[in-house]
């Protein structure tokens, strides 16, 4: 058995997210003080009491993120359950960086922190929105964009699951019309048309901040969300977050590749469920087990305890 760790990106944070982990294991509170020191946002808090509209900011929302995936993540080392290969959606890379040794965790944090709040801040300034389209091949949603000069592919997340971003005018356009074709669209929680050049002056300032950051070579090999390549290398890996804001999110093909290469126990790292639901639409074979509370993640431990 291969076992992947798939880390949520954001638009996966609800309200209330990870509070009975919290509660039931004591080390997530280190991963939780730890944010909450390095970036004074009281990350505990805002997960577990605040209203859903305030942590759909990229500042809090991937600082929470964080400081839950982490917690999970050593949870799951902690009882010996070790991946082979890690991937992370959007923002989860950076937890799937870490988790592979290819970034410190007081060097994540920084990072996280700074992305977020670039991101926020430019997606303030800017009219962005995201949306989730299915149930047209890429060649035809292209075509249904045609007339939308302001719309992008974001991520590719199945062979017919999409997510773009664009001005918001544009996208409620091409949502509406997807539906009238009675085809899936939906506008997503997140505050910006990332992964689109709406967010490129955050993605320059971005950079900058990287080139701060000493990687090292990872130990289990990640998937970069930009080429979906197993990234192996300080240098692939620098190239990787460097590009990776601005680019689209080659999901699909990640998940692809990880398959090829023997994974086939999917474990989703996080509050969501949309990462397994992918999987089971690109490999129905899979197995994915899911981690948003102690109930799911009790079921994780006690599967590999047998094994």
């Amino acid at each position: 058995m291969k076992v992947g760790f798939l880390f949520n990106g954001q638009g996966a944070q609800c309200p209330g997210m990870g509070k009975d982990i919290y509660d039931h294991f004591p080390l997530a509170a280190t991963f939780y003080r730890q944010v909450h020191d390095a970036t004074g946002v009281d990350v505990a808090q805002l997960s577990f009491q605040a209203s859903e509209e305030s942590i759909k900011d990229s500042r809090t929302a991937q600082l929470c993120l964080l400081a839950l995936e982490m917690s999970i993540f050593q949870i799951l080392r902690q009882h010996t359950l070790h991946p082979h290969i890690v991937a992370g959606f959007s923002f989860g890379e950076y937890p799937a960086l870490i988790a592979a040794g290819a970034l410190p965790l007081d060097d994540g944090i920084r990072l996280v922190l700074a992305r977020g709040t670039l991101m926020s801040e430019s997606a303030a300034r800017k009219n962005g929105a995201m949306a989730l389209i299915e149930g047209l091949p890429r060649q035809a949603l292209q075509r249904l964009m045609t007339p939308l000069p302001r719309v992008y592919i974001a991520c590719h997340n199945t062979k017919t699951q999409f997510f773009v971003a664009g001005e918001k005018e544009e996208i409620e356009q091409l949502v509406s019309t997807t539906k009238a074709r009675g085809l899936t669209a939906l506008v997503l929680p997140v505050g910006g048309a990332f992964h689109s050049p709406y967010i490129a002056d955050a993605a320059l300032r971005f950079q900058e901040i990287l080139r701060t950051i000493s990687f090292t070579s990872p130990r289990i090999p990640v998937i970069g969300n930009v080429h979906a390549t197993p990234m192996t290398t300080t240098e692939e890996i620098a190239a990787d977050t460097a590009a990776q804001m601005l680019s689209p999110v080659a999901w699909h093909a990640t998940i692809v590749k990880m398959l090829e290469l023997g994974t086939n126990t999917f474990i989703e790292i996080g509050p969501g469920h949309g990462l397994s639901a992918m999987v089971r639409k690109i490999d129905r074979q899979a197995e994915v087990m899911l981690t948003r509370n102690t109930q799911e993640l009790g079921k994780v431990l006690t599967r590999f305890a047998r094994n």
